[in-house]
């Protein structure tokens, strides 16, 4: 069940694929070839502990008190919170940048909203940040792909990147289409 979780999170629901989480970042990000592994780690601590607490906060405190409204708000509190200690950590302070939250906040955003359990809330965060920078390479392949092929003055980069975006979701979700299930 939670590999299950895992596998929907990283390929079929991805935050960047459905959501757009990052998705702007992710075409700046890709212009270079750079290890993007200290980001990564980064970004998956904040997401995981930012998650749980968050999680653990809408459950036993404001759902009982009829106050779940108030879960993207304190979602926002704690995951800056957890964003400025990780950061005094990595010694990073000077870095912290609003394109940085834009992709670990709405992956704990939806990963607190879309989970029943604190196991499965933290493997949906963690999910959704791998996916963004599991398709890092994907999409660097894809702009080294067009400058090689020397498209028309017409077309731009960005759009024929967004039309592969567009191509990829399709080819994940094309398993999901139940017409095409003809020979049952």
């Amino acid at each position: 069940m939670i590999f299950d979780s895992i596998f929907y999170y990283i390929f079929c629901c991805s935050g960047i694929l459905i959501y757009g989480i990052g998705l702007k970042k992710l075409i700046i990000t890709s212009k270079t070839w750079k290890s993007h592994w200290f980001n990564y780690l980064e970004s998956s601590i904040v997401c995981s502990l930012s998650s749980v607490i968050t999680w653990l906060v809408a459950v036993y405190i404001l759902s009982p008190i009829e106050l779940v409204e108030l879960t993207p708000m304190c979602c926002i509190l704690i995951h800056l919170l957890f964003s400025l200690i990780i950061s005094f950590i990595f010694s990073k302070c000077e870095n912290i940048s609003l394109l940085d939250i834009s992709i670990s906040f709405p992956c704990v955003l939806l990963a607190v909203t879309e989970s029943y359990s604190i196991l499965q809330c933290l493997c949906i965060s963690l999910s959704c940040c791998s996916a963004y920078y599991l398709m890092i390479p994907i999409i660097f392949a894809i702009r080294e792909r067009i400058k090689t092929s020397h498209p028309l003055k017409e077309f731009k980069t960005g759009a024929l990147i967004f039309i592969s975006i567009a191509v990829i979701m399709c080819a994940f979700f094309a398993t999901n289409i139940s017409w095409l299930n003809l020979w049952r």
